[in-house]
Parts: C-alpha cells; sequence; structure tokens
C-alpha cells in the first residue's frame, strides 16, 4: 500500500450482488464497504481495494 497515491477504486459502476446476497459481482466489496466511499480516508480506501482480490481467490 502507498499512501502517496490515492487507493484504487475496484467500482465498475454495476452492483449486482451475488446468490448470497455477500458481494457485489462487479467489484467483490459488500454493500457497507461502497457506501460513502468519498467520505472516507485513503487508508480505509486501502483497506478495503485489499479485500476483492482476496474474494475472488476464495470464491474459485
Amino acid at each position: 500500500m502507498n499512501l502517496d497515491e490515492p487507493a484504487d477504486n475496484s467500482c465498475i459502476n454495476i452492483f449486482r450482488t451475488d446468490h448470497d446476497d455477500k458481494f457485489c459481482q462487479g467489484c467483490w466489496r459488500t454493500l457497507p464497504e461502497t457506501d460513502h466511499q468519498d467520505q472516507v480516508t485513503d487508508l480505509k480506501k486501502a483497506d478495503v481495494a485489499a479485500l476483492p482480490e482476496r474474494r475472488r481467490r476464495e470464491k474459485g
């Protein structure tokens, strides 16, 4: 994580949950993780940005 650069936003402007209603199929974030992204710190955004790749790997 490089705090000198803005955190990536994995949003692709499609919010559709998986069949378990846990994660967005577009960005693999939960609904609470997508809320108020314009109001959270870059550190928090970076923490959230690391989650989708791990979820994709776990889901298979």
